[in-house]
């Protein structure tokens, strides 16, 4: 029983692979908050206030216009960012592993 606990916090067998599962699957997840986003903001629409001074279709569709434009935005813009990143961190790796390879090639040569 110890050595199954030993290192561990309580709990962190539990949320480490579901956030490593979140990390892995990233895109599809904002991917579907945002298809969620868009859809219950025409859920919204139709349920509002305002049916009654512009037709319900109109509002519907406007309101999951704008929310779909504004989901399509910050989707851009947080995958941009996370590509950004992994190029950095892949730029990163390849400078050490040429940096790692330069030693070997002189303790060789």
């Amino acid at each position: 029983m110890m050595g199954i606990l030993q290192g561990q916090v309580a709990g962190s067998g539990i949320w480490r692979p579901a956030g490593r599962w979140f990390l892995n699957n990233i895109e599809l997840v904002l991917t579907a908050v945002g298809i969620g986003v868009i859809l219950l903001s025409g859920f919204v629409a139709s349920r509002s206030a305002f049916k009654d001074s512009v037709p319900l279709t109109r509002t519907v569709e406007m309101a999951t216009a704008v929310s779909a434009t504004l989901v399509g935005v910050i989707h851009g813009i947080l995958f941009w960012l996370l590509r950004r990143r992994q190029r950095q961190v892949r730029r990163e790796a390849i400078g050490q592993i040429r940096e790692m390879l330069g030693r070997v090639d002189l303790m060789l040569g």
